[in-house]
């Protein structure tokens, strides 16, 4: 309130660049540390994070040792950078705005700290041990399928600018959104916890094709079970894992379904919207994937690296895998 009257009472003397700095350094307190971590509503606002003392050991975990040093507050400022952007969207040259730095400034400090981030995090999105699976396993998927099912795969895509190139343009054209999209395939395991993330690919691209180049079938042992919906024709290729797909039945030959079959397909469907949820929640946590994404995004920065797209989407994932999971354990 002091700051406020201060800048009304300098901005009636005419004291323009007065104005200025004091609204710099309004914004640097309120991207200070202790600001942020004060209060769990305001975590929980910026960041998606339920709690500061969350936000504070997943600083910790990303950063390491430069935590501790005298480059805290540098890293803290390009932390809260990602996690705003990620969270609500903001545009680069308002986050500049509010720390009274230049745009270009900003670009580059989001992106360092993107780095970083995707490489420190990564380990939270992992393939479960078998053992693991089994201690835990939800009393929904256990009644139904017992301990064998693995994860409940799906795929969901981002909307992306349109490309100027008719190649790239037509290879991201997507019939079911209507729309430029990037696709991603993903894996849920019957917790609720993520545990595989695909490159994107073209929204163009099949879910069988993104599914068996995905990498995801080499992590099936003989005798797991995966959940799926109608669109993942890959029966076969599961089966050459010595692995079980189950997805809804058909009616195609048959007027319609067999009692046997509609009560199957009932109790799959009410587990496989678990995947669904998961997505959803991931999506509304951080609104950066229900935006339509640059074009700058989704080429990397450097050869042999990943595009910022993926990077966004691993972070992402990975950290709402520290939030509560949307299955009743």
């Amino acid at each position: 309130m002091q700051y406020r009257q201060l800048m009304v009472k300098l901005k009636l003397q005419g004291h323009l660049k007065c104005v200025t700095k004091l609204y710099r350094r309004m914004t640097i307190i309120f991207f200070c540390e202790n600001n942020i971590m004060s209060d769990d509503a305001k975590v929980q606002y910026y960041t998606g994070l339920a709690t500061s003392l969350l936000l504070l050991k997943t600083f910790e975990l990303v950063m390491g040792s430069f935590a501790l040093g005298d480059k805290r507050s540098y890293y803290w400022r390009s932390f809260m950078i990602v996690l705003m952007k990620l969270r609500l969207n903001l545009g680069l040259q308002d986050i500049a705005y509010r720390l009274g730095i230049c745009t270009s400034t900003v670009s580059r400090r989001f992106h360092e700290m993107l780095d970083i981030m995707s490489c420190r995090l990564e380990w939270l999105i992992k393939w479960p041990e078998r053992e693991e699976l089994w201690k835990t396993m939800p009393s929904c998927f256990r009644a139904t399928y017992g301990t064998k099912v693995v994860a409940v795969i799906d795929c969901f895509e981002i909307k992306i600018e349109t490309p100027s190139h008719l190649v790239a343009k037509s290879s991201t054209w997507s019939q079911y959104k209507h729309a430029n999209t990037a696709k991603v395939f993903i894996a849920m395991c019957p917790q609720g916890v993520t545990s595989f993330i695909s490159p994107s690919w073209g929204g163009r691209v099949s879910d069988k094709l993104l599914t068996v180049n995905s990498g995801f079938l080499n992590k099936l042992l003989p005798g797991d079970c995966v959940l799926a919906d109608r669109g993942f024709y890959i029966a076969e290729d599961v089966a050459k894992m010595q692995a079980t797909l189950h997805i809804p039945s058909f009616t195609r030959g048959c007027s319609q379904l067999s009692p046997i079959d509609v009560e199957a397909t009932r109790k799959l469907v009410n587990i496989r919207i678990h995947i669904e949820r998961v997505i959803g929640a991931t999506r509304q946590r951080y609104s950066i994937l229900m935006s339509c994404i640059p074009i700058d995004f989704l080429k990397p920065k450097h050869p042999g690296d990943k595009p910022p797209i993926d990077k966004i989407i691993l972070v992402c994932s990975a950290l709402n895998n520290l939030c509560v999971s949307v299955v009743p354990v």
